[in-house]
């Protein structure tokens, strides 16, 4: 059975709980490496061409792929869908977190604020029309907008459009702590699915996609420049 195919059917038994994620990368790491199949090999002979694709050298020759499956990113990526999709559930939570709530009530105050550029700086006059003048954009008007807001070091900050704000200045504990929770809670969900992605990723890397003919030299300077390769 190839290579490609042992993977595949892995993966079928990992998302049909035939298998555990633990059997999974136990199963996968005990198999042969890509680079050291009789598969490989053979398309490694069909894609290399004659000659450096980037600087004509005809010496050293090696396949370049460019690009490599990595695993961590992928995890990365797929913990970041979920985090951002349960946001509004999150900031609700941390926003009625008890203590923060209270603060929040405590310090919050209406402000008026020019309905053009949302400053709080306004020039209110008793005698002259429009009342109000804004003194950053020089706008006026009669009717102010009316926003709860906190004043901070960066002025009076609305409180509904700037909630990621006063969760990292003063809740960032909580906030994090729910995320914490949440990708725990869907920890085998996450990783499946990234290991699914990671398994569509890697056949794109087996069947040579995208690859080119490098020297040895131009192959370390791309390696380099994508930082599979420490500078250092």
């Amino acid at each position: 059975m190839k290579a490609s195919d042992k993977r595949t059917k892995l993966l079928d038994q990992l998302n049909n709980n035939e298998i555990s994620i633990e059997e999974y990368w136990r199963l996968i790491k005990k198999g042969s490496k890509p680079w050291e199949t009789a598969e490989w090999k053979n398309k490694r002979k069909e894609y290399l061409k004659d000659q450096c694709e980037n600087c004509g050298s005809t010496d050293n020759l090696t396949i370049q792929h460019g690009w490599k499956p990595e695993y961590s990113i992928i995890l990365s990526q797929v913990q970041e869908r979920y985090i951002t999709a349960a946001m509004p559930k999150l900031l609700k939570r941390t926003f009625s977190n008890t203590a923060f709530s209270k603060y929040i009530t405590k310090n919050k105050k209406q402000v008026k604020k020019c309905p053009n550029c949302q400053s709080a700086t306004l020039s209110e006059r008793s005698k002259m029309k429009p009342k109000f003048r804004c003194i950053k954009c020089h706008h006026e008007f009669d009717e102010p907008l009316l926003k709860f807001a906190i004043k901070t070091d960066r002025g009076y900050v609305d409180i509904d459009t700037n909630k990621e704000y006063f969760i990292e200045k003063f809740a960032k504990d909580d906030y994090y702590s729910s995320i914490r929770i949440l990708l725990q809670k869907n920890k085998n969900k996450i990783v499946i699915e990234a290991i699914n992605l990671l398994h569509e990723s890697t056949q794109r890397y087996l069947a040579f996609e995208g690859v080119k003919t490098l020297c040895k030299r131009c192959a370390f300077i791309e390696d380099k420049d994508l930082g599979y390769i420490n500078s250092k």
